[in-house]
């Protein structure tokens, strides 16, 4: 809670009971009034398999939050980049690099019902061995912007249509090797 220059916190929620989750993304469902966290949940032990792509709904009241079960929309190693609400489909897409898949960049659309979220099928937005970054929703012209790093910096932007994402041709912003980008 933001009172003038000053934040205070409710207490704290576990939503992930393993040892190591990380790479945490979120974004507000402003249709459904709902938090989204997507992440990399690490199995207690270290078999890369088990480190899934999850996610789950966030529910606030007041100054508490509650939880509902966690989904996996990838079941093989996933490193999450971004997470974006589109506001013209209602909808959340999730960026990510699918190891299991030769570290091909994927998205998925998420629907938020209730407490629990559901998922479309991945499309891919990079072929070639990807690190994920970011994506955003351009309200201007109702595109899903993905900016990945694949032997340089790119871009691609996507649409949503019901449950699926389709992707035009990815533009190279920078010929680097290690180039980071925000959008």
């Amino acid at each position: 809670t933001v009172s003038g220059t000053s934040i205070s916190f409710g207490t704290q929620v576990k939503f992930d009971d393993t040892t190591a989750p990380h790479a945490f993304q979120s974004c507000w469902d402003s249709d459904n009034d709902k938090l989204v966290i997507a992440w990399q949940h690490n199995a207690n032990d270290s078999t890369a398999a088990n480190r899934t792509g999850k996610a789950i709904v966030g529910t606030v009241s007041g100054t508490s939050i509650s939880f509902g079960s966690e989904v996996v929309f990838e079941n093989a190693q996933t490193y999450v980049g971004g997470i974006c609400f589109d506001n013209n489909a209602n909808k959340v897409i999730i960026s990510y690099v699918d190891v299991g898949d030769s570290s091909k960049g994927k998205a998925i659309v998420g629907t938020v019902s209730g407490t629990d979220i559901s998922f479309g099928t991945p499309a891919v937005y990079s072929a070639a061995s990807t690190s994920a970054r970011e994506c955003a929703f351009d309200t201007n012209v109702d595109k899903v912007a993905i900016m990945f790093s694949a032997t340089g910096l790119h871009c691609t932007s996507g649409t949503v249509s019901g449950t699926d994402i389709s992707f035009g041709t990815a533009v190279r912003l920078d010929y680097s090797t290690t180039s980071n980008g925000s959008l």
